[in-house]
């Protein structure tokens, strides 16, 4: 974690968890917020399953929470979904 402090990475990582958590809070741009909001959660997963399991049972109720955040958008995420795209 001396590596995170040291190249200031985790001001960039607590910048875009707020921003996430501020676009969520006001209800603009949900379906981007949940995409940056669940990349970093599944580094906050990988992280604590693989070199920490002593907060894995909260990195879990984290994913929980994101999926049935993302679960109820899911209509909005059909486009990004789709196997081929047509240029106009």
């Amino acid at each position: 974690m001396g590596g995170l402090f040291v190249s200031h990475e985790l001001v960039i990582i607590m910048a875009l968890q707020a921003l996430g958590g501020l676009l969520l809070l006001v209800n603009r741009f949900v379906p981007l917020a949940l995409i940056v909001l669940g990349a970093i959660t599944v580094n906050i997963l990988l992280f604590h399953a693989f070199m920490a399991p002593s907060g894995l049972p909260v990195a879990l109720f984290i994913t929980v929470l994101l999926l049935l955040s993302v679960w109820n958008v899911r209509r909005a995420f059909n486009p990004v979904l789709q196997s081929s795209y047509e240029s106009a």
